[in-house]
């Protein structure tokens, strides 16, 4: 398990620190400009561009013979040309114009790891950064709780008492934050599994923690996203003898946890019984009319999507346009709410049905390279570990994306999947794979 750290080039270097500026996005040193906003990570990403384009020119050429995830890079061009091309349909320009930039630093980020990060110590420290991230940002979210003070980024800066004290971190709303922390959790069972001593103890701690957080946030959709994620983990990452084990663990700590804060713990146990239980309350009202209600609203959002899909031929409303159309040609009623509020239903809606079913078998050929690493991996490598992470926040992926009114602009999403991306290309290349 021990990596030996190399020395790296300055690009190399940018893009450690480009990875972690991601994670904090605009909650430090942004400056308004106009429509847009600039902050560490564009400007590190713009940096990195200049730095391998004047790279290629002088040495006119560039080598990519080392990729051998062309297939994903294809799609993601491809992806990128349809949103420019979109334009001449596109009824907003400035939002698509805004949309496709969105688009180039999340693109950019993915293509950087891929042929920079060739070797395993690479993706070492993406994991370090990861995790000790996280720890910072699970300390960021209790200082919230605990004192009800909130980053200038976030909407709940000025909210009411009652949502003072729900943690936001780095981001502008709750549901945000909790898919961040639903989309790490693979990274703290990777600590509790593989690590010895007090790095297992921390694992645990920050895991519980991070799962005390998302509970605060209410973001329902992250509730059941960590629960697959969590039995995902267990029934396909571990043998027998620790499915034993970690169920006994678990039971200790409950126990012990309910021995002096029961009351506590009955409250947390009946918010979760509360809001997962709201979805299908919800469901029920909205489909007898008794109540739109927040599931009324996204299934209305996703109605609304599929007229538009059908009246766009299915090529798409255009970049960034789902917001303009729902507000100006919706027929279905959204209480006022104008995105999507699906990850998966905004691509449908953007760019329509060929972009889409390429998105589809883009990320479900993500999840089957990993699992197939997890399958081929030495039993206890640094590569097993990694893929196993890898491979559970991205199941953790698909129900965690829909929580959020939009993830494009969402930094977390566009790391894990340049890591995932690059450490199969990583794998590809040191093991023929």
């Amino acid at each position: 398990m021990l990596i030996k750290i190399k020395k790296c080039n300055i690009i190399t270097k940018i893009i450690y620190l480009t990875i972690i500026s991601g994670f904090f996005g605009a909650a430090f040193f942004s400056i308004p400009l106009g429509p847009i906003t600039l902050f560490l990570y564009r400007i590190l990403i713009i940096s990195l561009l200049i730095l391998v384009s004047t790279k290629i020119l002088k040495n006119k050429k560039i080598n990519i013979s080392h990729i051998k995830v062309k297939n994903y890079l294809y799609f993601l061009f491809i992806w990128f040309i349809y949103a420019i091309f979109s334009l001449g349909w596109a009824k907003t320009k400035i939002e698509a114009a805004r949309e496709i930039g969105f688009l180039v630093f999340a693109l950019s980020i993915v293509f950087l790891v891929v042929y920079f990060f060739r070797e395993l110590h690479n993706y070492n420290w993406f994991y370090r950064i990861w995790v000790f991230v996280l720890a910072f940002m699970i300390i960021l979210g209790f200082w919230e709780v605990i004192t009800g003070n909130h980053l200038a980024v976030s909407k709940l800066k000025n909210a009411s008492l009652r949502l003072r004290h729900i943690p936001t971190g780095v981001y502008a709303n709750q549901n945000d934050f909790a898919t961040y922390l639903a989309l790490s959790i693979p990274f703290l069972l990777s600590l509790i599994k593989y690590k010895k001593n007090y790095k297992k103890i921390i694992g645990y701690i920050l895991f519980f923690s991070s799962l005390y957080l998302i509970i605060l946030t209410g973001s329902r959709a992250n509730y059941l996203a960590v629960i697959i994620g969590v039995v995902f983990w267990f029934l396909f990452n571990l043998n027998i003898k620790n499915k034993v084990k970690y169920i006994f663990i678990t039971i200790a700590i409950f126990i012990i946890f309910f021995s002096f804060f029961s009351e506590h713990i009955i409250n947390i146990l009946n918010e979760i019984e509360y809001q997962i239980s709201s979805i299908f309350i919800n469901f029920s009202e909205f489909t007898t009319g008794e109540s739109l209600g927040s599931i009324g609203v996204r299934i209305n959002l996703i109605k609304n999507s599929l007229k538009f899909v059908v009246e766009s031929f299915g090529f798409g409303v255009g970049a960034g346009n789902a917001e303009y159309y729902m507000k100006t040609k919706a027929i279905y009623d959204t209480g006022h709410i104008l995105n999507v509020h699906n990850w998966w239903f905004e691509i449908l809606t953007n760019y329509g049905i060929f972009i889409f079913l390429g998105y589809i078998l883009f990320y479900l050929n993500i999840i089957k390279e990993l699992f197939k690493i997890t399958k081929i991996s030495n039993k206890y490598s640094f590569e097993l570990m990694i893929s196993e992470i890898l491979l559970t926040s991205m199941v953790i992926f698909f129900v965690a994306s829909i929580s959020s009114s939009s993830i494009l602009a969402f930094k977390p999403q566009w790391l894990l999947f340049a890591f995932s991306i690059g450490f199969i290309n990583y794998y590809r290349l040191n093991y023929n794979l």
